[in-house]
């Protein structure tokens, strides 16, 4: 019995705290140096006897990869818990949170950006300021990094070095809306003469890069008139684009749950198509898109309850596609993009998506089927 137990724990050198199935499982193999007789009798016999006196050995053993699986599971966890905090605006949450990460993954550009936002949320300027100048370096993050930098230097009172910033997240390609004299950051810059260039320049990017195909980057700021619609020229003839859309229409889930009556109709004295939400939950809306003839892309703004968004875009095969701002209760307004395809069992599908890290990821707001109820 000694010699068994030499095996185990002498001979091939394993500590008590070392016993592991996995080890075990390799003595296991090497059975013929026991004594003659029936050799799995006496690995048995060794294996318990060890496991009596090393009673730690059975705790250990499982939890050897499990504490691997812990580990990632942790990561994990702490990794969800900072984009939670932060889509939340728990800032002094966020901030701690992002700080680990970076510790440690000082790759991670979006981590960077995220920490400058929270820090400059909370005041921390000159720690904001270090975050955005590290998130900058990384070509991915470098335009918004480069926009919320300026926007930091900007209340610190550095205007010029915040315009100059300013200016380099427009040159990496920085087309968000809302216009940059509506930021409150930049209050103290909208009587400076390179800072007015540089909206009228945001502006003409925005609708640069839409005319261009590029909806889903480049965000239109609209022009709006006191009524809340363009004053832009209108084209009457586009409105049969949307012919498809015009009619009642019954708004469900994925599941085919109702959500809610949707109303859409032309106005032909407005040259618009109208649409007017009834949510069950008694969320309401209106919303009225037109076809801007000089950018070639459709306009939309909306106004609800529990949300508002502006948005430019064009037909692509069967769906329209723009993108935008959308503010959710209040909120500041986020890039977002919008889609209405035409289904071939006649059903219309509707998502939108909107980013919160400068348009580096994109999470799904909501998916909804509009059902025709009634033609008009």
């Amino acid at each position: 019995m000694s010699y068994a137990l030499n095996c185990v724990t002498g001979s091939a050198g394993i500590r008590s705290s070392d016993i592991t199935f996995r080890r075990l499982k390799w003595l296991a193999g090497r059975h013929s140096v026991l004594p003659s007789g029936t050799p799995w009798a006496s690995w048995l016999i060794a294996s318990v006897t060890a496991l009596l006196v090393f009673p730690g050995a059975v705790s250990h053993a499982q939890q050897e990869h499990p504490r691997i699986k812990s580990s990632q599971e942790a990561v994990a966890l702490r990794d969800q818990e900072a984009h939670d905090a932060f889509e939340t605006g728990d800032w002094e949450t966020a901030s701690k949170l992002y700080r680990t990460v970076v510790d440690e993954n000082p790759d991670s550009g979006l981590a960077w950006v995220r920490l400058g936002h929270a820090l400059h949320k909370l005041g921390k300027i000159d720690e904001a300021l270090f975050a955005h100048e590290k998130a900058s370096a990384f070509p991915n993050a470098r335009r918004t990094a480069l926009y919320n930098w300026a926007c930091t230097l900007s209340i610190k009172g550095e205007h010029e070095l915040a315009i100059d910033k300013l200016s380099a997240a427009l040159d990496a390609g920085f087309a968000r809306p809302p216009s940059l004299d509506e930021k409150e950051d930049f209050a103290p810059l909208r009587e400076n003469d390179r800072f007015k260039k540089l909206v009228q320049r945001h502006k003409e990017v925005i609708l640069a890069n839409s005319s261009n195909g590029g909806v889903s980057r480049g965000a239109m700021s609209t022009d709006r008139g006191s009524t809340g619609t363009s004053t832009r020229v209108i084209d009457t003839k586009s409105l049969e684009q949307l012919a498809f859309w015009v009619g009642t229409w019954k708004v469900t889930d994925a599941a085919g749950a109702e959500l809610a009556t949707c109303v859409v109709s032309r106005d032909d004295e407005k040259h618009v198509i109208v649409q007017m939400w009834t949510g069950l939950d008694g969320s309401t809306g209106t919303g009225e898109s037109l076809f801007d003839p000089g950018s070639s892309l459709w306009i939309q703004n909306y106004k609800g309850s529990d949300k508002n968004y502006n948005l430019a875009g064009a037909m692509s095969g069967k769906s329209l596609e723009m993108s935008g701002s959308v503010s959710l209760n209040d909120k500041k307004g986020d890039p977002c993009q919008w889609k209405l395809s035409q289904l071939d069992d006649g059903r219309l599908q509707q998502t939108m998506k909107a980013s919160t890290d400068g348009e580096e990821t994109w999470e799904t707001l909501f998916e909804i089927f509009y059902v025709p109820a009634k033609k008009q």
